[in-house]
């Protein structure tokens, strides 16, 4: 068998080869080229100590040292280069206290997650696979390497990223590892709001959120999104339309995570709790809280106001998000509408506003609130008739007002 790597990953492992060590690349990339997909890293692990590594390579970044981690650098591209180790305790399920270097490939193999991960290869050698990582790729099974009990109780962030995995490989979980998921969820609750954001969303953007259902039947959604438990949103019917809106959804993350805390009736507090940035909650927001909105049969005058109140660039959101939660909707006309409003260039917004607030001080407003004030009742009779987005005609307005 014959894995391409990229040249410099070849040239790191004959490097420490020629010095007299052991060198391998390892885990996700072997996975994926074994699955006929471009591995988006290499990492390489070898039997040299970190000290060694870094004295073969003119250039190294001690990323993670103090467990055995070496990034070489070519060419701009690092490459994460591990001695062969043995993990300690695992006090916070999540990360070893301590790692001991390990005198063979075999140890360091078999304190990885899944077997699929736990391969090993070398041009010189080929491929190592000690657990039956290349017959659980060619049967589709998601498996821990040993008891999975053990490895879920090290590391508890691996059972969601089984339940990843599943759906990203289009895999099933073996049985025993599913168990054990169920039996050990508890110890999510130590895992960060941002790592289960992360698995979470590498879920739902996959091309298997059917794999949610996992989530319900291991009863780990109790454990990760309460509120959608909580809601009656994690029964098994209201899952099946949960998954087919998100199975039709674009592939666009803020409207993936829109369609599925659409219903909790806690949206902000399920982005807020899982540390999402301002602008994807701000976002995510507006589409629920237009997913009422009335979009067909308006005037233009109504649907310049509706761009103005939901912000135009987000008006193809909210179409996608509509189509999404209402199948079968159809609001090509009110797209169409929302496209020539935009191709006119007519205003909603006080950007575009042919007036600011200086031109408004200039023409003797005070400056301060009534400043606003004018500009919104400006903006508004523009929302009205775009034919009054012109400086000399708004300024007019104002006269006419202070009357």
């Amino acid at each position: 068998m014959k894995i391409d790597m990229p040249d410099d990953v070849r040239m790191i492992i004959r490097t420490l080869m020629d010095a007299g060590y052991e060198a391998w690349a390892v885990g996700g990339c072997v996975r994926d080229s074994l699955l006929g997909r471009i591995p988006k890293d290499w990492d390489i692990t070898t039997s040299a100590l970190p000290q060694q590594i870094k004295s073969l390579f003119p250039r190294t970044i001690d990323t993670g040292i103090e467990h055995g981690t070496v990034t070489v650098m070519c060419k701009g591209t690092g490459y994460e280069t591990t001695t062969y180790r043995i993990d300690g305790k695992y006090s916070d399920a999540r990360h070893p206290d301590s790692v001991t270097f390990a005198p063979s490939l075999e140890e360091d193999l078999k304190r990885r997650d899944f077997t699929i991960n736990a391969m090993a290869y070398s041009d010189e050698k080929g491929l190592v696979d000690l657990f039956g990582g290349k017959h659980d790729i060619d049967s589709k099974i998601i498996r821990c390497v040993g008891d999975p009990e053990a490895r879920f109780s090290e590391d508890a962030l691996r059972i969601l990223r089984a339940i990843r995995f599943s759906a990203q490989l289009d895999f099933e979980i073996d049985g025993s590892t599913l168990a054990a998921a169920s039996l050990l969820k508890s110890r999510l609750e130590l895992i960060s709001a941002e790592r289960i954001h992360t698995e979470l969303e590498n879920l739902i953007m996959s091309g298997h959120p059917d794999r949610l259902k996992l989530l319900h039947s291991t009863g780990i959604d109790e454990i990760i999104l309460p509120e959608l438990a909580a809601a009656g949103q994690s029964s098994e019917g209201t899952l099946d339309e949960l998954v087919s809106m998100l199975e039709s959804a674009p592939h666009d993350r803020r409207i993936r995570w829109s369609v599925l805390v659409n219903r909790s009736g806690n949206a902000l507090g399920i982005l807020r709790r899982l540390k999402f940035d301002n602008n994807t909650i701000h976002t995510a927001s507006g589409l629920i809280r237009f997913s009422t909105a009335r979009l067909n049969g308006l005037t233009d005058a109504e649907m310049r106001k509706l761009m103005h109140d939901a912000g135009s660039e987000n008006m193809p959101l909210i179409f996608d998000f509509r189509h999404v939660i209402e199948p079968g909707s159809d609001y090509s006309a009110s797209e169409d509408q929302y496209k020539a409003i935009v191709g006119r260039g007519e205003c909603t917004d006080l950007k575009a506003l042919a007036v600011d607030g200086k031109d408004l001080i200039s023409y003797g407003i005070p400056a301060g609130k009534e400043v606003g004030e004018t500009l919104n009742r400006l903006l508004n009779d523009v929302l009205d008739d775009p034919s009054l987005n012109k400086k000399e005609l708004l300024l007019e307005r104002i006269g006419k007002d202070q009357k």
